[in-house]
């Protein structure tokens, strides 16, 4: 135990090379969107143009019929819980939407390319019903909910230090911030045409 320990305290404070570093500066690293297999299937994600909708129905028929597509998946074809989330469960996998359709690469079925699945999922018919979105923070706090868990999902006061001190500099106000998120330096995405 005592020599794991000895080995942390000397690289303590050091860099540690990333085994991804340099194939990635050097543009060789193969991100999830470079990947490619013979036989792979492809797909597009068929989104909705309104920020906020119910949806009444899903044609997908036509999509079925472009030469190529191998199948269209709905949030239906979804076994189990159709929804996830980091603390809670609460994201809707596809919010009923129909999530693209696939092609195969390899006989007897033709040639694939992404662009036989963007015009399937362009083939797809949705009804929607677009519902006024909720933008304001503050106005959801006391608004119909509009999430299953309500529209606030957890509530905490931070308290630092003496509230009644006063320092030589001080600021009082209301601040936002939009939401962060990593700087990944390739797309977050599936694989794609190579060619």
């Amino acid at each position: 135990m005592s020599t794991v320990l000895d080995k942390l305290a000397r690289s303590a404070g050091q860099s540690a090379p990333r085994p991804d570093g340099v194939p990635k500066v050097r543009g060789q690293f193969a991100f999830s969107s470079d990947m490619f297999a013979e036989g792979m299937l492809w797909g597009h994600m068929l989104r909705s143009p309104h920020p906020a909708a119910a949806i009444r129905s899903i044609d997908v028929s036509q999509a079925l019929l472009i030469p190529g597509v191998r199948a269209v998946i709905t949030s239906d074809d979804v076994p189990g819980r159709k929804t996830y989330g980091l603390d809670y469960p609460d994201h809707r996998s596809s919010r009923g939407m129909s999530c693209g359709s696939w092609e195969n690469r390899w006989l007897p079925w033709p040639p694939s390319h992404p662009d036989t699945a963007r015009r399937a999922a362009a083939a797809i018919v949705v009804d929607y019903a677009p519902t006024e979105p909720m933008t304001d923070p503050a106005a959801a706090v006391d608004a119909a909910p509009i999430h299953p868990l309500g529209n606030v999902l957890h509530r905490q006061w931070v308290r630092c230090g003496d509230p009644e001190a006063v320092g030589a500099v001080w600021s009082k106000g209301r601040y936002e911030t939009a939401m962060q998120d990593q700087a990944q330096m390739g797309p977050e995405s599936g694989p794609r045409d190579p060619g």
